[in-house]
């Protein structure tokens, strides 16, 4: 219950963070359940490669999110902590805004999960010393 009134509060920053990511109109875009979203986020993965940290450049970050938009499924989506409370939602990557920069509305998590439950990218970023860096992992089933 404390997390569906949470997630009633929220709604609105949570909706800001999707219109920053994707290239959609929010109306379109249906979240799962908060129960769907545990399961699916608590799918086992075995890590396909080792996990990249990375001091931050626009080159280097341009370069993930075209990676990410070649994806041909749809991806459950988990923004930072905010799924826990309003819960995950499915998107083609190819919908995903090229300007996205971290820091700006969502602040360090990014979880891709498809839809097949074969495949997960996580990106974690975060600051150290004035330096901002990303951590890359890419996980398959």
């Amino acid at each position: 219950m404390f997390r569906k009134n949470k997630g009633k509060q929220e709604i609105d920053i949570y909706r800001r963070k999707i219109s920053s990511l994707f290239s959609v109109d929010i109306n379109s875009i249906q979240l799962l359940s908060l129960e769907d979203s545990d399961i699916i986020r608590r799918t086992t993965f075995k890590r396909k490669s080792q996990a990249i940290d990375q001091k931050i450049s626009d080159s280097y970050w341009l370069s993930i999110l075209q990676d990410i938009k070649l994806l041909p499924e749809e991806y459950y989506v988990f923004i930072d902590n905010d799924w826990e409370y309003c819960g995950c939602f499915k998107a083609f990557m190819g919908l995903l805004n090229e300007t996205f920069k971290f820091g700006q509305e969502i602040t360090d998590d990014l979880v891709l999960i498809s839809s097949s439950l074969d495949r997960k990218i996580a990106l974690d970023y975060y600051e150290m010393n004035g330096n901002f860096y990303i951590e890359y992992d890419r996980y398959e089933n």
